[in-house]
């Protein structure tokens, strides 16, 4: 077999469900705080943010885990488990990766507008 000419490797099933699981969290977060941000403001009530901006994605993430081939072999109250806890940390994650592009997209304007001033 000549060495030049090799086959690209192709993602396992469950790193594609991940990953598109990643972007349904992601999308869905998105929406929904676009959607509810101003009548959630308005009730004042900080634990209703947090169930809204925490429910829905996750459960977006878990429909789209359970639905998909994310480890078939797994069944019952196992798999529910696993997803559910698979859904909060894909969540978590998300959060993170919002929070890391929130604060270099601020250092980067920063940078720009005003000057670097170490």
């Amino acid at each position: 077999m000549d060495d030049n000419n090799q086959i690209p490797e192709i993602q396992p099933a469950t790193e594609q469900a991940v990953i598109g699981a990643s972007t349904v969290c992601f999308i869905s977060l998105i929406i929904i705080y676009c959607l509810s941000e101003r009548a959630v403001e308005r009730l004042g009530i900080l634990w209703i943010e947090f169930l809204l901006y925490g429910i829905i994605p996750v459960t977006a993430t878990f429909l789209y885990l359970y639905r998909s081939c994310w480890h078939p072999k797994i069944t019952g109250a196992a798999r529910t488990c696993a997803v559910l806890l698979l859904s909060c940390i894909i969540l978590v994650g998300i959060s993170f990766f919002i929070g890391f592009m929130l604060f270099f997209g601020f250092m980067i304007f920063h940078s720009f507008s005003d000057g670097f001033h170490p």
